[in-house]
């Protein structure tokens, strides 16, 4: 009966043993993501009552999606704004928002030639503090010697210098108008 008693406690230990083993090869051989900023293509989805009539002439300077263009109605200009089947454009939309001041243009010309290359730069934004991030399509400021090509929609912040695109994960330098208080930020979803 003794000799029962250890092969039991022996074959209850070598189960044991097993499963911890099992477990650990499982989770080693698991692969762990690296964290990395999404990268969105932005469509819009609803589109507008209100129609216009106007024209593009250029590819946008905001996004470099492929389908973004520069366009103009009566003597005002609009970037980005979005081809939908070469026939339209819808201005004055963005991802995650009412988009209530958004409008179809009717063409009276064809889209020009698309001239985008295949450089992506973000167009809007989201970083890791919830600040959405707009990049401006006018000559560039600076705040404390730094240029800035982003306005925020908070705090009075804008993005100083550069994307750093060299992680999968972008960083990004955030500074805020009226102060020389600067805090660095992953980008967590970027639209072009």
């Amino acid at each position: 009966m003794t000799i029962s008693k250890r092969m039991f406690i022996a074959l209850i230990l070598f189960v044991i043993a097993s499963t911890i083993a099992y477990k650990l090869r499982i989770q080693n051989s698991i692969v762990k993501s690296e964290p990395k900023t999404e990268l969105l293509n932005f469509t819009p989805t609803d589109l507008p009552e209100k129609k216009v009539f106007g024209s593009c002439w250029v590819n946008s300077l905001a996004s470099s999606n492929p389908k973004a263009w520069r366009c103009t109605v009566d003597h005002g200009i609009y970037d980005p704004c979005f081809d939908i089947e070469g026939i339209v454009v819808v201005c004055g939309v963005k991802p995650g928002s009412e988009n209530k001041d958004s409008f179809i243009i009717n063409l009276t010309k064809p889209l020009p030639t698309n001239e985008q290359n295949n450089d992506w730069h973000p167009w809007i934004m989201e970083l890791s503090n919830g600040l959405r991030c707009t990049k401006i399509t006018w000559a560039a400021d600076s705040l404390d010697g730094e240029y800035y090509f982003y306005i925020c929609d908070k705090d009075e912040a804008v993005v100083l210098g550069n994307i750093d695109t060299s992680n999968p994960l972008w960083e990004v330098k955030v500074g805020y108008r009226g102060t020389t208080k600067t805090d660095q930020y992953d980008v967590i979803k970027a639209w072009r």
